[in-house]
């Protein structure tokens, strides 16, 4: 059977198709007898490597997610790093999205700089400057920058924006879930499966770090109103800024909701110790040694968890009524840290010179 080439085929052979291209095309058809061009061969062909890239890509983020779920977080960036530069000449808000995605397990693995440069990058990398998704991007990156002590004040109305947008009823429902650093999950019973919730927990930070404890409890409320028992450590936080906000009471009643059974498995040793302090500064008396620190050392997030202390003692605890409840909680954390093998990071050495330790 004779090998037919079209018309198009005798003007031009596209700059894509490569040379081994044509010549497998052609193997082809001499091969097997295919009436084709050489074209058609050569577009089935692609459009088969096309299919089998596209499964590929879905079952490594199927894999990327079943690590995130699982708290293996270098396993994870490893895996979002290879999807986000496959999105890199492709869909820009995808690209973003992962981007954006890498950033919050960096964070979780303890990176925060390098999530900088990643949250950075998709916000640069926005086509559409009104993308609903950008509100998701700049929260994140108020969220490491608060933890990295470098300048929020300019970012707060951004994020005031950002809880508005996300409650927004004009905000689409997501191909793929967009991680959140101040939320890990959707509200139980209230939300459908990759909703967002509104960055509230952003706004406590932002707001205690310039002082508006009382501004920053209100928006510390409406996160657990709207997360309920997931909002775990929001309870925490505004127990810690109860003094300055001259909210004793509810505070009071917001930390004793913290449970272990709410809690990931890798912060619920050090939450109920911080529960335990806390509710010992609220009530007056001497906090008990029922809970230890060291399980915030031995989690496998410990190096983000000491950098997330360092800015709960720097910034929600910064008042003078709150000295008290900052060197009590900060010795625990310290001595905890001093006798295992994290002893020497920059994150603990600051814990050490803002307690003059």
């Amino acid at each position: 059977m004779a090998v037919v080439v079209g018309e198009a085929d005798h003007v031009s052979i596209q700059a894509s198709w490569t040379r081994r291209d044509l010549l497998a095309a052609l193997g082809l058809v001499l091969t097997t007898g295919l009436t084709a061009t050489v074209s058609e061969v050569i577009f089935a062909d692609y459009g088969s490597r096309s299919t089998s890239s596209r499964i590929d890509l879905e079952a490594k983020i199927e894999r990327f997610f079943w690590h995130f779920d699982n708290q293996e977080y270098a396993k994870a960036l490893a895996m979002g790093l290879t999807i986000t530069e496959s999105y890199r000449a492709g869909d820009p808000a995808q690209y973003c999205r992962w981007l954006n995605n890498i950033a919050c397990v960096s964070v979780w693995d303890g990176q925060f700089e390098r999530a900088h440069d990643f949250l950075s990058r998709a916000c640069g990398a926005s086509v559409e400057p009104s993308a609903w998704w950008l509100p998701i991007v700049t929260s994140n990156l108020a969220y490491v920058r608060y933890h990295l002590g470098w300048r929020t004040y300019d970012l707060i109305h951004h994020v005031e924006q950002a809880v508005l947008d996300l409650q927004s009823t004009q905000v689409p429902r997501q191909a793929g879930p967009w991680l959140q650093l101040w939320s890990r999950m959707s509200p139980t019973g209230v939300a459908a499966p990759n909703t967002l919730v509104p960055p509230f927990a952003v706004l406590t930070r932002l707001y205690s770090r310039e002082g508006r404890y009382r501004e920053a409890f209100e928006s510390g409320e409406k996160d657990i109103e709207i997360q309920g028992e997931a909002a775990q450590g929001m309870r925490i936080i505004l127990g810690l800024i109860a003094r300055p906000a001259y909210r004793e009471r509810a505070a009071f009643e917001y930390v004793e909701e913290v449970d272990q059974i709410y809690s990931p498995s890798s912060s619920s040793a050090h939450m109920m110790a911080l529960r335990d302090v806390i509710i010992a500064d609220l009530k007056g008396t001497a906090p008990t040694d029922e809970y230890s620190f060291s399980g915030q050392v031995g989690s496998i997030k410990s190096v983000y968890y000491s950098w997330t202390t360092f800015a709960d003692l720097k910034y929600l605890l910064a008042a003078s009524n709150s000295r008290h409840l900052r060197n009590e909680f900060g010795r625990r954390v310290l001595e905890s840290y001093e006798e295992s093998e994290h002893s020497g990071l920059e994150s603990v050495q600051r814990i050490r010179r803002l307690l003059g330790a």
